[in-house]
């Protein structure tokens, strides 16, 4: 299993564009190094604490779909779902987590969908959703908190500065628990080997198996596009972050004007911007 989050979401741009999905659905699983993982539409500055992820070697990433920020990790689990794209399937999750949630009440949980389309166990979120649709197929993926670092996921999710002025899409916290604390399973990889063996116990899905060819061809993608500035930083909308001595206006991920009277205690924020002492 390849862990490089950049690999993984270009993974499931190319599955998307090339799954024949006629006449199956598709799971592709999959577990990242640490990772915060933006939605299509979010300002990073928002929604990121640059500084702490940084110093933490945490990957800061955007992915195809839309909908909130999340932390990935090797105790976080990544499902993509792939369908032939039908009207009634856009924004139906239910469809999504069917054989999902059959999977997790065989384990003894509860889960069900909130309004937002998080998953919930409990009171306590277990993971979220997000759709991309292309004129073929439709992408639904979803994370599972298993055994996840839920102290760095609270520290890397968030913005450091004082104030931010942007028309992006804003994260909605919550509550989480991992499931490893729920259930007697602490073996994230004998979890995951047991959900796919039950996928696969179905009519509908087939899990997805890359061959060299596609993973050789997933690497040129993550490469020239999922890891650039210009997909993680420069997507970004237009902002205004103040913050202490200073205020900054970012545009396409560069800063394009500020006025600072104190130099010190500054936040991190990205190589290549103008400003020379960040």
């Amino acid at each position: 299993m390849i862990n490089n989050p950049y690999f993984n979401l270009a993974a499931e741009e190319y599955l998307l564009k090339e799954l024949d999905c006629s006449e199956n659905d598709y799971a592709y699983i999959y577990i990242n190094n640490p990772a915060v993982v933006v939605g299509r539409n979010q300002n990073i500055y928002e929604e990121v604490d640059l500084k702490y992820c940084k110093s933490e070697n945490i990957d800061i990433c955007r992915r195809i779909s839309g909908g909130g920020t999340v932390y990935h990790d090797l105790g976080n689990i990544n499902i993509a779902f792939f369908s032939s794209s039908q009207m009634n399937k856009v924004n139906s999750y239910s469809y999504f987590m069917q054989y999902l949630f059959e999977f997790l009440k065989l384990k003894g949980l509860d889960p069900y969908l909130n309004e937002r389309n998080s998953i919930y166990i409990g009171d306590k979120k277990i993971g979220g959703n997000a759709q991309f649709t292309n004129k073929n197929n439709i992408l639904s993926h979803c994370t599972l908190l298993f055994k996840s670092d839920l102290e760095k996921l609270e520290k890397s999710i968030g913005s450091p500065f004082n104030k931010i002025e942007s028309k992006a899409s804003k994260s909605v916290r919550s509550s989480v628990i991992n499931i490893s604390e729920l259930i007697n399973v602490n073996s994230i990889n004998k979890f995951i080997n047991e959900l796919s063996i039950f996928f696969q116990g179905n009519n509908r899905y087939r899990v997805v198996k890359l061959n060299e060819q596609s993973i050789k061809i997933i690497n040129d993608i993550y490469i020239s596009k999922f890891e650039s500035f210009n997909w993680i930083y420069a997507r970004s909308p237009r902002c205004k972050i103040t913050h202490n001595d200073g205020i900054f206006e970012i545009e396409n991920g560069i800063i394009t004007s500020s006025t600072i009277t104190k130099f010190e205690n500054l936040p991190f924020l990205p190589q290549g911007q103008l400003l020379k002492y960040f």
